[in-house]
């Protein structure tokens, strides 16, 4: 078990949830939704192309498998920062290479799993 939620009331759980990254409240093209907006069914979720993105952004070695939860949810929010959610939609491979960039940016090194370049000499 991660974390014992059963005593919390549902302001506080998504409160809690949030605070750790445990939670995505965005929508589709990547706006964040108030938690009561956020569907009562995993089926009528939309597609997050910022998490499409991060997924395949670990894939292809954009930083490592953490074991902290959702640590793609962190993923999914900082590309999206410098990409626009349309972008993703029109051409996943040509942002997937910008996110790969991102990636390895010192900006990035406080991301959970970041794998960027070293600072040491070799």
């Amino acid at each position: 078990m991660v974390a014992e939620l059963s005593t919390l009331d549902k302001d506080a759980f998504w409160v809690f949830g949030d605070n750790r990254g445990w939670c995505r409240p965005y929508e589709g093209a990547g706006k964040r939704v108030d938690f009561d907006q956020i569907p009562k069914m995993v089926s009528d979720l939309t597609d997050d192309p910022f998490r499409s993105l991060a997924g395949a952004l670990r894939r292809a070695g954009g930083y490592a498998k953490e074991e902290m939860p959702f640590a793609k949810f962190i993923w999914a929010d900082a590309p999206g920062r410098h990409i626009k959610a349309q972008n993703v939609a029109a051409s996943f491979s040509s942002t997937l290479v910008q996110a790969l960039d991102f990636a390895k940016r010192h900006e990035a090194k406080h991301l959970p799993g970041w794998c960027g370049p070293s600072s040491m000499a070799n």
